[in-house]
């Protein structure tokens, strides 16, 4: 004999599970999203970054020979973006990365390239930062800060030294600071070409 079950009779499927999983986790994520804003990295104050490098300046300038005529510092700021640039989404982050270039121009032998270089990254090693050494440049990369210095023209003697700080306070140019969207320095020389006296010979 065949009992046929009645459809009420039948278990029913329960979508509780798969529904307070997913609450669960959209919870999760809500919450870990209000922490990660309620707690943003710290902005580097303005003065801070100038003075931050304007000490690695004076660093690699005794490294290089003390008398020696470098440019003044030209500072340059790189505002952070978020969302599509080029459509309404693109937005200021309100962090940006400060950059400051100097010039020098020297009258050296091939032979004193590559001996600026290894003074510079030893006083740059002392300092604990960490030291890429290249052909023609050395580079350093530690807690936020960048600097680079090579050789831009060999032939008229042209090094250029590069530091950067990032995670500064964007003041979007109230502060007099000239701003550029990423990766467009401008400066293509000209400010070594200023430079006349004294000439570093070795």
């Amino acid at each position: 004999m065949t009992v046929r079950r009645n459809a009420r009779d039948r278990p029913r499927r329960t979508w509780a599970s798969p529904v307070a999983a997913l609450a669960l986790l959209f919870c999760g994520a809500f919450l870990c999203c209000a922490g990660c804003s309620s707690n943003p990295p710290p902005v580097v104050k303005l003065d801070t970054a100038h003075d931050r490098l304007e000490s690695l300046f004076g660093d690699t300038s005794a490294a290089v020979q003390p008398a020696v005529q470098w440019t003044d510092t030209a500072y340059i700021s790189f505002p952070g973006l978020s969302g599509l640039c080029g459509t309404q989404g693109c937005r200021r982050t309100g962090r940006a990365e400060l950059q400051g270039t100097r010039w020098i121009r020297t009258r050296v032998s091939a032979a004193r390239h590559t001996v600026l270089l290894d003074q510079v990254a030893r006083v740059w090693t002392e300092r604990g930062y960490p030291v890429e050494r290249r052909d023609h440049e050395v580079v350093a990369r530690a807690s936020g800060r960048t600097a680079r210095l090579w050789w831009m023209d060999a032939a008229t003697g042209c090094v250029r030294l590069e530091t950067s700080v990032a995670d500064v306070e964007d003041t979007g140019g109230a502060d007099g600071i000239e701003t550029r969207p990423f990766g467009r320095s401008g400066d293509d020389g000209r400010s070594c070409a200023s430079v006349t006296d004294p000439y570093w010979s070795g």
